[in-house]
């Protein structure tokens, strides 16, 4: 059973029994038991040409992370005939011509299946890889232009990736047609992102930003990014900031995000950096998950005033102080209500007094429902997420670099896609010890089981020789990031975690794709 398995590893300090030569009851190719110390692995498929089982393969690496698959093979006496009948002079019954075309179809749909797999898998090693591709390729663009020609491309995919595979036949396919034999190399790394079919776990995470700024009032929100209140935020602010909220992402990405995020520019203007990270977090804020939406009337009225901001070149910064009359740095209810008033150009008119307490009334609930907090006030945070204000143009001070890039993803979204990388690039170092802690085998742990898993994996020292971007990133997780991660993946509140469904639902998205 399990125990002997276990003191069989300990005694001869293995970490896994492979073992072969049965096949396993279930008739699939591989079988883990004795909570992933013993692996079985069957190589045949269908036994005999009667168990109906199928074969299994198993890919090992050097630090004992493992992929097991299985597959379906013809057997031995059609491999033979399909051999002889490829060989054959003689004219072919009509039997036999059928069966020839039928091996002929399969063998194009197996070709196919086979060219789809190799290109799903340089997909997940360019979407893994992509801060390190994007490296290589900018210190060969050394006039920035964003482009590389075809063949730096693929030398850069051979020696970053490391693997033996033919870059340069499927490169048309992976980074598009090439435009006069150069690659848009940042338009072809965009292109592929590590992605979780279930995205509410990754907004759980960041939610400690969003609740760390909602209740700060307007100076101290600006503050939190623009630590010298100068009104930009500089390359050195953002990292700091980006590393206070990210979870397993090295520090070296974090620069390289930080200057994508500052589009080239030296530094950002604050409530511009703002507005990018509430428009995308505003859909992930608690606010959205409990499905609360603003009142049918408030809807037009508020896209409304975001319109006329746009029109006015105002941004969200300069809303915002015209709405907080008192500069204590929040809206209180009847500061909203007045200002609301007078962009309706409502004060000073001749409407009736029973319709102007009306629409008085209605401004005061949509100001109660704006805060989200029930604090009796509006903070900058939430101002920006009921408006939905995109970073409007404001006057330049001249203290920036034009560039003509356009406007980045968000550092939440990019955070997100980081922290899911951060799952993938290790998701066999974690499939093992998910399997190793987990008791009866049923792919469920406990929240406690989870994290001390966690906390095992980032504990194991880096494979000696390993390159800086082939470490385990898992292991530069704190201890309160830790407890983050596992509160976040409980979803359902029951205590307990899919470790096996997570693990699969992590995928490489191609965005060209529907």
């Amino acid at each position: 059973g399990p125990d002997v398995t276990r003191r069989f590893c300990e005694m001869n300090r293995l970490r896994m029994v492979i073992r072969s030569h049965e096949v396993p009851k279930t008739l699939s190719g591989v079988q883990v038991q004795h909570n992933g110390r013993l692996i079985t692995i069957f190589s045949a498929s269908n036994y005999c040409g009667r168990i109906g089982n199928t074969g299994g393969t198993m890919l090992l690496t050097p630090q004992l992370d493992y992929q097991l698959m299985e597959h379906w093979a013809p057997s031995i006496p059609e491999l033979l005939q399909m051999e002889a009948d490829e060989g054959s002079t003689s004219p072919l019954t009509a039997e036999e011509s059928s069966c020839q075309e039928r091996r002929k179809s399969f063998s194009v749909e197996a070709e196919a299946l086979m060219r789809a797999d190799v290109i799903q898998k340089m997909k997940d090693l360019v979407a893994e890889h992509k801060g390190p591709l994007n490296t290589f390729y900018a210190q060969r663009d050394p006039d920035h232009t964003g482009y590389v020609t075809a063949d730096v491309c693929v030398e850069g995919l051979r020696d970053v990736v490391n693997a033996p595979l033919p870059w340069e036949d499927f490169l048309d396919e992976l980074a598009g047609p090439t435009t006069k034999g150069k690659v848009q190399y940042k338009t072809f790394l965009g292109r592929y992102r590590i992605g979780h079919e279930d995205d509410r776990w990754q907004m759980e995470v960041f939610a400690q930003l969003h609740d760390a700024l909602v209740k700060r009032d307007l100076n101290s929100t600006l503050a939190f990014f623009d630590t010298n209140q100068d009104g930009m935020v500089t390359y050195d602010e953002l990292v700091q900031v980006l590393m206070r909220f990210s979870i397993g992402v090295p520090e070296a990405e974090l620069q390289a995000l930080a200057k994508d995020l500052l589009r080239g520019q030296d530094e950002l203007q604050t409530a511009s950096l703002i507005s990018h990270f509430q428009v995308q977090y505003c859909g992930l804020s608690a606010m959205a998950k409990s499905g609360r939406a603003p009142p049918e009337w408030a809807k037009q009225l508020l896209d409304t005033v975001s319109r006329q901001c746009a029109m006015r070149k105002r941004d969200s910064l300069q809303l915002f102080k015209s709405f907080d009359s008192n500069g204590d740095g929040f809206i209180s209810y009847d500061e909203f209500q007045k200002a609301m008033m007078r962009l309706g150009g409502y004060l000073g008119s001749d409407i009736g007094s029973s319709q102007k307490a009306r629409i008085e009334q209605m401004l005061l609930d949509l100001a109660q429902w704006i805060d989200n907090g029930n604090t009796g006030k509006i903070p900058y945070i939430e101002f920006i997420e009921a408006f939905r204000l995109q970073d409007s143009p404001a006057a330049d001070d001249g203290r920036s670099v034009k560039t003509k890039q356009s406007s980045p993803r968000s550092f939440i979204s990019e955070l997100m896609e980081h922290l899911c990388l951060v799952f993938f690039q290790n998701r066999w170092s974690l499939q093992y010890a998910f399997e190793y802690f987990d008791a009866n085998g049923d792919g469920v742990l406990s929240l406690q089981e989870f994290k001390t898993a966690l906390e095992a994996l980032r504990s194991l020292p880096a494979p000696e020789g390993a390159k800086a971007q082939e470490k385990t990133t898992l292991m530069e997780l704190t201890h309160e990031q830790v407890l983050r991660l596992v509160k976040a993946l409980d979803r359902d509140g029951d205590g307990f975690i899919d470790y096996s469904e997570f693990l699969k639902a992590l995928e490489t998205r191609d965005i060209l794709e529907p």
